[in-house]
């Protein structure tokens, strides 16, 4: 499977952010931006790299770079567990499809 569209990326920020902004005790954030989340303008961002990561290691490939090693900063020393895990099961479900992804996350875009 190919990695996503920008589209498809966006929904999946909005997304987040929306749940984010409702849920922001249960996963505290500082040194982060949404852009660091996601950066539609550039395709960059934890989202692009998380769907980076997983198109490359979702198949029959040696696993060479662990999912964290496939992160860049700020993302990935500010990010945390809760929030690295919430974006790679969001990006994943949206992978399988779209329905699939709203039926865990609600909307997403």
């Amino acid at each position: 499977m190919a990695e996503l569209t920008v589209e498809s990326r966006t929904k999946i920020w909005r997304g987040l952010m929306r749940f984010l902004s409702r849920n922001a005790a249960s996963f505290p954030v500082t040194g982060l931006t949404k852009f660091d989340l996601y950066n539609p303008a550039t395709n960059t961002g934890g989202i692009a790299e998380t769907d980076a990561w997983i198109d490359t290691h979702g198949g029959n490939t040696c696993n060479t770079t662990g999912f964290n090693g496939g992160l860049t900063e700020p993302y990935k020393g500010n990010a945390g567990l809760a929030l690295k895990t919430l974006v790679f099961c969001a990006v994943a479900a949206f992978r399988v499809s779209e329905s699939f992804a709203r039926l865990i996350f609600g909307e997403v875009d």
